[in-house]
């Protein structure tokens, strides 16, 4: 059975378009998760991450919106890919990523989710807050 992760994260004194740019910058991405990363910042591109995350791109509106499909080396081969949707918008303090991911293997669901919040959110406020 696959379940839907979702996740709202407010940063201050950044803008969408500066979120949107850390995520899709190989060379950010990298610095702000301190893991390697590939990415082809174009739809139907690749990207890999953290040693074991992978997919493509499904969607991609600069500065606002990212849709990918997403796994983890971890999941099972029947595990069907996992569909990611983050959304950025501005905030009267800063910016919002607003995260949906659907699909997700439920034995891994709160691996995943607390790996949203260890890997990301919390490494970007402190690379944000650095830079």
């Amino acid at each position: 059975m696959a379940t839907t992760i979702e996740q709202t994260i407010d940063f201050s004194g950044v803008s969408p378009s500066r979120l949107f740019d850390l995520y899709m910058d190989p060379k950010e991405h990298a610095a702000a998760t301190g893991g390697p990363v590939e990415i082809e910042p174009t739809v139907g591109g690749r990207f890999a991450a953290l040693g074991g995350l992978r997919g493509r791109y499904l969607a991609i509106e600069p500065s606002h919106l990212i849709v990918q499909t997403w796994r983890a080396k971890v999941w099972r081969d029947d595990d069907p890919d996992s569909v990611l949707v983050l959304m950025f918008t501005g905030t009267e303090t800063g910016a919002r990523v607003h995260l949906v991911q659907a699909n997700v293997p439920k034995g891994v669901h709160q691996t995943i989710d607390d790996g949203w919040r260890q890997h990301y959110w919390a490494k970007w406020e402190t690379y944000l807050a650095s830079s």
